[in-house]
């Protein structure tokens, strides 16, 4: 699992694609993975990261 740690926070990443690159990020409450039909769509054109 693909993890950036700063400041002792641990943050998940995951990137896709490759090209010019798209950040999706989201509030508090929510969940990575509700960028999924974007990131499928997307990745074919460009770097996605979420």
């Amino acid at each position: 699992m693909p993890v950036y740690e700063v400041n002792n926070v641990k943050l998940f990443y995951k990137i896709n694609g490759s090209g010019e690159p798209i950040i999706f990020t989201h509030g508090h409450s929510m969940y990575h993975k509700q960028w999924e039909p974007q990131v499928k769509e997307l990745s074919n054109d460009y770097q996605t990261i979420v």
